[in-house]
């Protein structure tokens, strides 16, 4: 349909005395079409491509909403995202493309597996402003690199919020802190290496970002006056997260199938406020345990796994099953404050 779904280098090259315009996007021909670069890779922790996920993850006193006392349960974690496209096209003889797109997802985290009432430990939405998305595509004058890709996020916002049962737990139980307001705007920046683009070729891609607080004051989080003694309470001082993700695809093979390895290694902040767990000798009582405070800790996200590429449509977005391995800070809503935390399982993909 656009010149936007071609693959990186597949485009046939025009003569040098060729219209200006050829090679360009019609305005009217672009309107909404997302592009096929600056997509989320795979390991992604906060990707707009839909994920359902079944995995065995540590379980902290905090979200133990049954008491069960088990260092480690099965969970249900779903993220459904989309890439609203607003318009896409190339230009300068297909050499670059230009996409604009509106980011929207929301990320649940569920325990099905509680029989009394398979309350939601957390839920996160993530949205945010028009989303620019460039990449320029390299004739071969630099080894290994066939492109280099910049995407431009001004604006987004999150919010995370715990389940009204766990809500509860915690209010009836006495933790001192019952709920974090967890919401921040922000700003985010990510170029990117041989851009994927849905290729059907061999590919390794490297991408590194950067986000940043608009409101450096507020910081990541809040303590309204439900939710505990605002004592317990230190804003946060670290305003910005950083991180490095690789991607490996596959040639796609017999069956349409493709390879895939990825990973994401973050460094994020520590919210700082404490945590707690039952007393040894009452467990009706609730502790604090808290050493580190504020800090930046590192996370790795790890996805092996294969994908059906769709033989009529290179860019349908694809689906496929992975492994997934996460070690690290606690990655969801107001449980940032838990410093070591680890979730294994297998998951569904659709791009």
């Amino acid at each position: 349909m656009l010149a936007a779904a071609a693959l990186p280098l597949a485009a046939t090259p025009q003569e040098a005395d060729d219209s200006k315009h050829i090679g360009r996007t019609a305005f009217a021909d672009g309107l909404f079409d997302a592009g096929s670069w600056c997509r989320p890779f795979w390991a992604d922790m906060y990707s707009t491509i839909t994920r359902a996920e079944l995995a065995y993850s540590y379980n902290a006193p905090e979200y133990d909403w049954g008491r069960k006392g088990d260092a480690y349960r099965p969970y249900i974690f779903a993220n459904i995202g989309v890439d609203v496209p607003v318009w896409a096209g190339t230009f300068a003889n297909e050499r670059c493309g230009l996409s604009v797109t509106i980011p929207y997802l929301v990320d649940v985290w569920l325990d099905m597996f509680e029989r009394t009432t398979a309350p939601v430990i957390n839920t996160a939405y993530r949205f945010g402003a028009p989303e620019v998305n460039f990449i320029r595509h390299l004739s071969g004058s630099l080894p290994w690199i066939a492109s280099y890709s910049l995407k431009l996020v001004p604006f987004k916002h999150e919010c995370s919020h715990i389940g009204d049962d766990l809500t509860l737990m915690r209010s009836s139980e006495g933790i001192p802190l019952k709920n974090v307001n967890v919401s921040y705007n922000y700003w985010q920046v990510e170029s990117t290496i041989n851009d994927p683009m849905f290729s059907l070729k061999e590919t390794h891609s490297l991408r590194i970002a950067l986000l940043g607080l608009y409101n450096r004051k507020k910081g990541w989080y809040e303590l309204l006056a439900p939710g505990g003694d605002a004592n317990l309470v230190k804003p946060s001082q670290r305003p910005f997260e950083f991180w490095v993700q690789y991607q490996y695809q596959s040639a796609v093979g017999r069956h349409r199938l493709q390879r895939v390895a990825s990973v994401e290694v973050r460094s994020r902040t520590r919210y700082n406020y404490p945590l707690y767990r039952t007393a040894e000798d009452n467990p009706a009582q609730w502790t604090s345990s808290d050493i580190l405070g504020e800090v930046s800790l590192p996370a790795i996200n790890l996805m092996l796994g294969v994908r059906y590429r769709n033989p009529r449509a290179v860019k349908l977005r694809s689906v496929g099953v992975a492994l997934r391995a996460y070690r690290g800070m606690n990655p969801y809503g107001q449980f940032r404050s838990i410093p070591k935390y680890e979730q294994y399982g297998v998951m569904l993909v659709v791009e």
